[in-house]
This record gives C-alpha cells, structure tokens and sequence, in this order.
C-alpha cells in the first residue's frame, strides 16, 4: 500500500492526533500552521466573543443534544450487526451489549461536534456545549420495554459523558494558550453557573478539570480570579481552581486561610498543610491530623513518618494503634504498648475485630487467659493454627492439649480432601509447639488411624510429609 492509499483509508482524528503531536513540539511549526491554516488567531472571524449568550447556547445546544438522544431506539435487536462471540451469552446479556452501544453510538456526533469546535477556537461554544451535554445526561430517559438496561440506564449515559469530557480535556490540551478566548470561556461558565446555582452545584465537580485546563491557558489568569471572587463563587466547589488561583497569586497566609476551609476535599491540599504545619505550627498540625485520619483512614500512613512520640504524643498512640490494627500489625502495637494507659489498650482491644490479632494483643499484655478463651471457642481449622500459634510460647501445654481436642473433633465433624488438607496442616505447626514435638507425633499418627476408611485423610498426610507410614 503507497502513502495516498494509506491516507485515505486513516481516519480524521488519527490524521489530527498526528498532526498535533508534530504540532505541540516544533514551534516554527506551530507559527506556520497558525499563518497558513488560522485554526489559532487572536482575531478569529468566528462570532464577536463578547455578544456571546451562554446561556442561550446552553439551552439550544440542550435542545438539540436532547432531541438526538430521544431518538436512540433500544427496544429492537439489532440482529443485523450482531457478531456471535463464539460461545453461549445470556439473551438478556445480548440485549445489554445492544442497548449500550446504541447509547455509545450516539455519542460519536457529540464528539466530532466537539472536536470542530474547539478546533476552530470555537471554545465558548465548546464549554456551553459540555454544559448542555451534563444537563441532558441527567434528564434524557429513552424507552426500554425490555428491561435491557433496567436501573443502569441513568448510569449508562453518565459513564458514556464521563468519556466524552475526558476526550475534550484532551482536545483542549492540545490547542495553543495565552489566549483571551479561554478567558472568556471561564468568565462565561462562571456567569451561567451563579446565576443558576441551584441546578448547577453538581456540575461544578465533574466539569472542574476542564475549567481548570482553560485557566491555565488563559491571557489573563489574574482577571478571572478577580472575577470569580468578585461575584462570590465558593471555593469548596471549585477547589482545584481556587488552590491554581492562589498558589499563582495570594500570599502564604492566604493560601493558608483557603487550605484550612479545604483540605478536607483535596489531598493534595492537605500533604501540603500538614507539611507545613510539621515545620511550623505543631498544635494545628495535631488538629488537622487528627480530623484527617477521623476522616479517612489512609491518613494513618501518610502521618507514619511525620510522628514524633515526644512531640506529638496523642496523635502518635492514635495513629499507630490505628495502622496496627488495620494491618493486623504487632510490631507496631509493641512500639506503644508501653505510653498507652490501661484503659487505651481495653479500648483498643475492645475495637479490633480480628480474633488472630487480638490473640496476638493479649499476648503482648500477658493476658493469657483471655487469648485462651479465643482460641477455644475457635472452631475453623483455616484459622486454628494463626490464632493459636501466638501462644505456643508462653502456653505450650494448653497449645498441645487443645490442638488435640479440637484434631480429634475436626476428624469426626469433618469430611472431604480439603478439610484433610487444613487438618495436615493445623498438625504441621503444631509440631513447632516448644517440647511438644513428639507428642504432636503421636497425635499425627492417633489422627491417622482414627478411622481405616478415610483413605483421603491418609493421602493428604502423607502428602503434607507429616507421616511416613
């Protein structure tokens, strides 16, 4: 195949995509493209961006978006186009696959329109256009008489938008900055948006990132962040812009003024409060943790190597208690155990769920008593050996006598290779209890004769390498 044969056959966007990215790395290409082909010019011949009304190109763009998915048809099987996968599907599954690409399908014009649009610096237009598409994906609902979509239909266009907005993030970002056009695509949505905002709160999260790529490539960054201010837009709805906003014009202290009211909804907000705390107001820095681990567990790791024991003492016993109970970790446990008070660790004992664990805890404490109690009322053998095997040390005569008690339950309850498997195991480990070796043996071979019909329980021992006979 020649190159004009290849041409053809290759599709406009792959064709654009190409093109861009030669475009965005060859300046004097760029320069060229712009004289010859004025895609990027400061004085487009396209509409006087400042008579623009957006909120009427919302609503017609609204109508016409709504009007073409009405038209989607998911109650006939498109037999035609069905591609048998080679194995047997669900009828209802067949009618799911159809009805979603409809949906899908109906999608590509919204795509291509974008895409012309901001090609052609249309992008006033452009962000009307994904203001709209929010709206009908919010409200359109199309007949289903056949249930092949059933509850998920709602879910099926937003999904499909959440890739459309992905797409135009991605077509913006290819097209040359320092422009007033973006600016005023920003000043635009933010004017539609307050004086709509009862219907639009939500819209503010899931078109946040594409407001933020026509920020960055904005003339005049410092304008627009005077506006937004100005007519009182909320920072906690906008907080990706508001934290570009203030890291490129405020002042230490106002930026943190706005991480105080939001690190609660960006992390990368709050890794950088906390940091700044640690070096320099360790009494926020203590607040601000702890509501932050209050919040979301991960925060205990991220604290991890913040903590000082001496320092930030209350903050340290509550993140460590905190990471070591979530990660099962007794090591960590061990590192506390001795500045926890009495009644931390009853607490503390009393929140962790996992019996392996608190075995593990009582131990550490040198209640034995109470580990003992866990363990005889454990009646899995997936889990006997990990919860009992923390007392083999301190209690080796109770270890062996209720290993033996629970083996000779477990082969009268307990039948099938997998059961035999887990028994063959629990006897394995029971063979490190200290001093009992050779009567775990016994017990092996008491086990393995208990019953000359389980012919299964002998292969599996023998397997297990626990008996030679």
């Amino acid at each position: 195949m020649n190159f004009t044969e290849l041409y053809k056959n290759v599709t406009t966007e792959e064709k654009l995509t190409y093109l861009s990215d030669i475009l965005q790395n060859n300046t004097d290409m760029q320069r060229d493209f712009m004289e010859k082909v004025a895609v990027v010019i400061q004085n487009t011949e396209h509409s006087d961006i400042n008579t623009i009304d957006f909120k009427s190109l919302v609503d017609e763009f609204t109508k016409d978006i709504l009007e073409e998915f009405e038209c989607v048809d998911i109650s006939e099987m498109d037999w035609d186009n069905y591609h048998d996968s080679g194995h047997y599907v669900e009828e209802w599954e067949v009618y799911q696959e159809n009805a979603e690409s409809e949906i899908h399908d109906a999608f590509q014009p919204v795509n291509d329109f974008l895409l012309d649009t901001i090609l052609s610096n249309e992008i006033v237009e452009a962000t009307a256009y994904v203001c709209a598409l929010y709206k009908v994906c919010n409200i359109v609902e199309i007949d289903d008489p056949n249930e092949s979509l059933g509850d998920m239909q709602r879910d099926t266009w937003l999904e499909n938008m959440n890739n459309t907005l992905k797409y135009t993030q991605e077509r913006i970002l290819q097209v040359p900055g320092n422009n007033k056009i973006f600016d005023k695509a920003v000043q635009s949505f933010f004017e539609y948006f307050n004086n709509n905002l009862s219907e639009n709160i939500e819209l503010a999260k899931d078109l946040e990132n594409i407001l933020l790529i026509l920020v960055e490539k904005g003339e005049n960054q410092e304008n627009i962040y005077e506006y937004i201010q100005e007519v009182g837009i909320s920072s906690k709805l906008f907080p990706n812009i508001f934290n570009y906003f203030i890291n490129e014009f405020e002042t230490e202290e106002k930026w943190l003024k706005f991480a105080y009211d939001n690190y609660l909804l960006r992390d990368d907000i709050s890794e950088k409060l906390l940091k700044y705390l640690h070096e320099n107001d360790t009494d926020k820095f203590i607040e601000i943790g702890f509501s932050l681990i209050n919040n979301n567990d991960k925060w205990n790791k991220f604290l991890l190597e913040y903590l000082d024991k001496q320092t930030h003492t209350e903050l340290f016993k509550q993140v460590y208690l905190n990471v070591s109970n979530n990660n099962s970790d007794i090591k960590l446990y061990k590192e506390i155990q001795n500045i926890l008070s009495e009644e931390e660790k009853n607490k503390f004992i009393d929140s962790v769920w996992s019996d392996t664990f608190k075995v593990k805890v009582y131990v550490a404490e040198k209640q034995f008593e109470n580990a003992k109690n866990i363990v005889k009322k454990c009646n899995s053998l997936y889990d006997f050996s990990d919860i009992i095997s923390p007392l083999f040390v301190d209690e080796p005569k109770f270890c062996f006598s209720r290993t033996k008690e629970f083996l000779f339950y477990a082969v009268e309850q307990f039948r099938g290779r997998e059961k035999y498997k887990e028994m063959a195991e629990v006897l394995k480990i029971a063979l490190t209890i200290p001093n009992y070796t050779e009567k775990v043996r016994i017990l092996i071979i008491d086990i393995y004769n208990f019953n000359s019909r389980l012919r299964a329980l002998k292969e599996e021992f023998r397997d297990a390498g626990i008996i030679s006979t």
